[in-house]
């Protein structure tokens, strides 16, 4: 792909492009070679937010199994995965940072798989009374936070080797290629959620129903690890690696991890209270479960179809100004979206908020996994992404649904999101104040189309 010359604002160091490149042969040839290079930790990613995202679909059938029907309480064990995720960041990115991204992700998917398979065979109310109950809920709490570690260092090795993959001229199709599996694991989840809720009474899925996904998880997790076997090492590592700078250390690196944080804010509140606690909200507000399902995978399927056009504009224009103009954009829906949604929680409103969310999640996250590996150097790239992705997942993203169920009143949802959406616009603006004064460097990875 040919670039336009590369122009540099006087007096800043901070370059942009031009004009757009010219989208060649060589660019869709690399995006089809480098789709081929990541399909396996591609599919791993699908699995990982699949689990996510039946707990929370299924979660009112998990609250009258293990936590006598108490919203707050079933939310809460929801979070705690999101409490271990952030160490689960920390210890398997310090170990891609030494061993390599490739085994970093095959130790962490192998454990998340397990714990997801064991949650589908766990007692309950339903299957041992009151002492399944709470001997399930104490096996239910080992798994979640099993699942938290391992998803935590599996998400920060799927990002970062995608990141650093050899076709740098695609790595924003790449990365929304990879949002695109994130959507379609949403999607499918939600989709298999609200099947189910058809085809078996409300009685049924309490008893067994709600068990289903987390048993299917096996055979195509399997076939996930095979795939991954197979995957070769990320260049970026081993060049690194052959520089003998794997254990370099950054000076800055607690400062990056700061507005890493800060910068996802907005992306992480509006996937998990945006996207997921909106299929619980429209519930609370007297829609039926299969329609409030569906809106939910509505979302997610609106999301893929955009993820991919805007990895594409990424290629054309950079990762930051979509980052930068997604958190505005998601910082003015929040409160509107609630607002409306309150005020007409029919199943046609739910429809048109399903596509809203999508097109606003397609728009805003699609470009958070460059951007966030953009802000680490390669010796502490895995290990800066795996705890300041997950600790702002948990901070705004985990934490969300269980304090919304604990306030519960209609405008809180929309009020966390503008939240999270004012941090991470402060949070960028103070990073590339930092970055014009030349008290750090911004990108990693394409410093020349950032």
């Amino acid at each position: 792909m040919k670039m336009s010359s590369t122009k540099v604002e006087e007096g800043k160091g901070y370059q942009t492009f031009s004009s757009t490149p010219y989208l060649s042969t060589s660019y869709w040839q690399g995006i089809a070679q480098g789709s081929k290079e990541c399909s396996s930790m591609l599919f791993g990613n699908v699995l990982e937010w699949f689990e996510f995202c039946i707990f929370a679909y299924t979660e009112d059938y998990i609250s009258h199994n293990f936590c006598s029907g108490s919203d707050v309480a079933s939310w809460g064990v929801f979070t705690l995965a999101f409490c271990a995720r952030p160490f689960g960041g920390e210890l398997f990115g310090k170990l891609g940072d030494s061993i390599g991204r490739k085994q970093a992700a095959m130790y962490a998917l192998t454990g998340m798989l397990v714990s997801t398979f064991l949650q589908g065979c766990l007692p309950s109310k339903e299957w041992g009374g009151k002492v399944g109950e709470t001997l399930g809920l104490i096996l239910l709490i080992c798994c979640r936070i099993c699942v938290g570690l391992c998803t935590g260092g599996e998400v920060s090795a799927v990002n970062v080797y995608i990141s650093e993959s050899r076709f740098k001229e695609n790595l924003g199709f790449l990365t929304g290629l990879l949002s695109l599996t994130s959507q379609l694991a949403f999607g499918m989840g939600a989709g298999l959620v609200c099947m189910l809720e058809a085809f078996f009474s409300e009685d049924e899925m309490q008893q067994f129903g709600w068990r289903i996904p987390f048993l299917l998880t096996s055979l195509p997790g399997a076939y996930s690890l095979y795939l991954l076997s197979y995957a070769t090492e990320s260049h970026v590592f081993l060049e690194s690696r052959a520089a003998l700078d794997v254990h370099a250390s950054d000076p800055l690196f607690k400062t990056r991890c700061f507005h890493a944080v800060g910068s996802l804010a907005a992306s992480a509140a509006w996937w998990y209270v945006g996207c997921v606690y909106i299929v619980t909200f429209l519930k609370d507000e007297g829609l039926g479960d299969a329609e409030a399902s569906f809106c939910g995978f509505l979302s997610q399927i609106v999301s893929a179809l955009f993820c991919l056009l805007f990895g594409l504009l990424i290629d054309i224009h950079g990762v930051s100004f979509y980052f930068r103009t997604g958190a505005v954009l998601i910082g003015i829906s929040g409160i509107p979206l609630y607002m409306w949604l309150h005020a007409s929680p029919t199943f046609g409103t739910a429809c048109a908020a399903g596509v809203l969310t999508g097109a606003v999640t397609g728009y805003a996250t699609t470009s958070s996994t460059l951007y966030t590996a953009e802000v680490f150097p390669t010796q502490v790239r895995q290990e800066g992404v795996g705890v300041s992705y997950n600790l702002a997942v948990l901070l705004f993203g985990g934490m969300g649904p269980l304090l919304c169920a604990a306030v519960d009143t209609w405008w809180f949802p929309g009020a966390w999101i503008f939240l999270a959406a004012m941090i991470s616009s402060v949070s960028m603006y103070y990073y590339k104040s930092l970055h014009d004064s030349e008290l750090l460097t911004a990108a990693h990875i394409r410093p020349e189309l950032y």
